[in-house]
């Protein structure tokens, strides 16, 4: 059941960068009234994400398996850093548009 935590934190915040990538590439003569939906959407994805890559570190925690934490933690650090920056600035460019 915890393995689903990072293959949903994985769709997830995949999904937080491809919803503001759609805003962006819409057809520039129409007008992008979806673009807040769009922007509330991918920030909450890649919140959710966040939350299951925590999840799972307190699984880790909770069955003691210290070397699985010390051998991921800069990793995921690392990757929730980037999902985070990534998004929003996605979700900037949106708004900018």
């Amino acid at each position: 059941m915890a393995d689903w935590l990072n293959v949903g934190s994985l769709v997830l915040g995949l999904t937080a960068w491809f919803l503001p990538s759609i805003s962006i590439m819409r057809d520039k003569r129409k007008p992008n009234d979806n673009w807040a939906t769009y922007s509330i959407m991918s920030l909450s994805a890649c919140a959710i994400s966040l939350c299951f890559q925590l999840l799972y570190s307190y699984h880790l925690v909770r069955i003691e398996d210290w070397s699985a934490i010390y051998d991921t933690a800069g990793g995921v650090a690392f990757a929730g850093v980037v999902l985070l920056v990534v998004t929003l600035v996605l979700n900037v460019r949106v708004n900018r548009k």
